[in-house]
């Protein structure tokens, strides 16, 4: 079964209204093969949300978000409140996907999930601005 039949046959007794975000993720699943991320259904609705990865906080200028353009480090920072915040509330059924299988999770674990991929960019991108000190500083 593919992750997205996976989701879809897990998410729609949840779902009473918005059934056509299923497509949408659908569409984001197949754009992002082996993407981590964590999965959030709502009676009104799904949220699929990628975990960052090791590098996405390595250059941290503004990338196409939503309507406009954001900061990477924004990006994580809002979705970490959503996560922490809205969806705590709403969320009906949490899903963690690893990149090849999905899984039933709850939503405290799939925060975690999030927060320690957060803290492998936050770290990485500290080391690299190590490396860049020592560069400057000794060539």
């Amino acid at each position: 079964m593919s992750i997205m039949n996976r989701i879809e046959e897990l998410a729609r007794p949840v779902m009473v209204a918005f059934q056509s975000d299923l497509e949408h993720d659908r569409a984001w699943i197949k754009a992002n093969p082996g993407t981590p991320f964590i999965h959030v259904t709502r009676h009104s609705g799904t949220q699929c949300i990628p975990l960052p990865n090791a590098n996405a906080l390595l250059d941290d200028s503004p990338v196409p978000h939503l309507f406009g353009e954001a900061r990477p480090s924004e990006i994580i920072r809002q979705t970490r409140a959503l996560l922490h915040g809205a969806l705590l509330e709403s969320g009906k059924l949490w899903l963690y996907c690893d990149g090849h299988a999905v899984r039933k999770s709850n939503a405290q674990t799939c925060q975690q999930k999030f927060d320690e991929a957060t803290n492998r960019a936050v770290n990485a991108r500290s080391r690299q601005q190590q490396r860049d000190v020592i560069r400057r500083r000794y060539g």
